[in-house]
């Protein structure tokens, strides 16, 4: 038996995100998702809310917050205040598939 663990991830997503996680099951690299090919996640709500309000002004901005479930083994490297914001987490793109969205 292997025992996994898991994080929470928060991420902030802009509403075509949403759609084609919903959509696909899963998460998915690329544009017009993100700049990054895998996907950052935050520790806490609170900095997923603040990247948020970081990213107001880019084209198809984020307009909410998801949370998701994520291996500790798909977590590629950890970022202590990303972007001077929050602590944060990459998951890479061939680790995509592992995340599951929360729905609460």
């Amino acid at each position: 038996c292997i025992l996994v663990h898991n994080a929470i991830g928060y991420r902030a997503v802009s509403d075509a995100e949403l759609e084609d996680i919903v959509k696909t099951g899963m998460f998915r690299q690329g544009d017009p998702y993100t700049t990054y090919t895998g996907k950052w996640f935050t520790t806490t709500q609170e900095g997923a809310e603040s990247f948020k309000g970081k990213m107001k002004n880019w084209n198809n901005p984020p307009t909410q917050i998801i949370k998701a479930n994520i291996p500790d083994d798909a977590i590629e490297r950890f970022s202590k205040k990303h972007d001077g914001i929050s602590d944060s987490f990459y998951v890479a793109p061939e680790n995509l598939k592992l995340i599951r969205l929360i729905v609460e």
